[in-house]
């Protein structure tokens, strides 16, 4: 039929509209160095707080949602696993002093599997002796939300714009009528 568009060019426009809303958490970790917080002989702490978004982090307040965070140790070119936690807020005490990895790659849903994030994040550090590492963990972004919802919304106005194109191009409401 002329003018009517493929149901799949359909189904493929909605599926592109709804994506931003599928992406999954985005993530980014901060880090901080604080001197002289450890006691003890010359090992270093790390501290790993996850929040809901950055307004969140700014009022110190964790969310309930899980990631799991692995920590490696670097050593020459390899990655040696030190440890890996699944709680909002950890702290890994003794660590000696330096390079190390935090990768944050999967999150553990509500019914507690564990599911794999779109885009892993990983931060490079450096345990210093005597001191603590701060990692903030924020797991979303509401200006990256606000830019998603935009362009969801640009694409279902978009589809919709075009499906009532290719209808009035259809109709034709005086058909049938005839002028005597």
């Amino acid at each position: 039929m002329r003018g009517r568009i493929p149901a799949r060019l359909v189904r493929a426009a909605l599926l592109a509209a709804l994506a931003p809303w599928c992406a999954g958490c985005a993530t980014e970790i901060h880090l901080r160095q604080s001197a002289g917080v450890v006691e003890g002989g010359g090992s270093g702490r790390l501290l790993v707080r996850v929040y809901e978004n950055r307004s969140d982090r700014s009022h110190d307040l964790s969310t309930h949602r899980r990631v799991v965070a692995e920590l490696y140790r670097v050593e020459g070119k390899a990655e040696k696993p030190v440890r890996e936690e699944k709680a909002p807020r950890r702290s890994v005490p003794d660590l000696p002093p330096g390079d190390y990895v935090l990768r944050v790659s999967r999150w553990v849903d509500d019914k507690g599997v564990v599911q794999k994030l779109r885009h892993s994040q990983d931060e490079a550090f450096v345990i210093r002796a005597n001191e603590t590492t701060v990692a903030d963990v924020v797991l979303s972004d509401p200006k990256k939300a606000w830019v998603r919802v935009g362009i969801g919304a640009a694409a279902v106005v978009g589809v919709g714009c075009v499906m009532a194109y290719q209808a009035m191009q259809n109709w034709h409401p005086l058909a049938g009528l005839s002028f005597h």
